[in-house]
């Protein structure tokens, strides 16, 4: 997936943990920027991705100790990098932490639509990815960068970010009214 789609997924995953924790309306933008900057780190595997490229150094060593779409790529690095927010900064609010975890596996389930999928389950060398259970021709679609991602995927999570917004902005509305 393309740096724009995942962080549509960031932000939606944030947006979603935001509504379902009801939280406060004050945080709501520092939740949608922890979901979206969370989801851009599992990238951190690949030096020449936006992640790896402000990030050189660190980049380049995950890689060589890793490669691409491993370790980064799992529940296992989405439990160390929330609980090493948790420890960073001790007085998070639950909504932030969350969304900053929900961003971390938007990442993972975004490249499962791709061919290369991502492995969740790591060290265990298993990757899972829709399109391997699709017919051979139908892989095809299913490109970083190709038109279902730019022309489906994309536009739906910005529908979804709509729609896990819409009762906080209505209710914003509301109280300015």
């Amino acid at each position: 997936m393309l740096f724009a789609t995942h962080a549509a997924a960031g932000v939606f995953a944030g947006a979603v943990v935001m509504r379902t924790m009801e939280a406060d309306p004050a945080l709501l933008p520092w939740g949608l920027l922890m979901g979206a900057g969370a989801a851009m780190l599992p990238d951190l595997d690949h030096p020449g991705s936006t992640a790896g490229q402000r990030a050189p150094v660190a980049s380049r060593l995950i890689s060589a100790a890793f490669g691409h779409r491993t370790a980064t790529h799992s529940l296992l690095a989405a439990a160390a990098f929330t609980l090493a927010l948790k420890l960073i900064w001790p007085s998070i609010p639950p909504p932030l932490l969350w969304s900053a975890a929900a961003g971390y596996v938007s990442h993972l389930a975004a490249d499962s639509l791709t061919n290369e999928g991502a492995m969740w389950l790591w060290p265990l060398r298993f990757s899972p990815a829709l399109p391997k259970i699709l017919p051979r021709p139908m892989r095809g679609l299913f490109v970083t960068g190709g038109p279902l991602e730019r022309h489906v995927v994309a536009p739906a999570l910005w529908i979804g970010i709509g729609w896990a917004l819409m009762p906080m902005l209505l209710e914003f509305l509301k109280k300015g009214a």
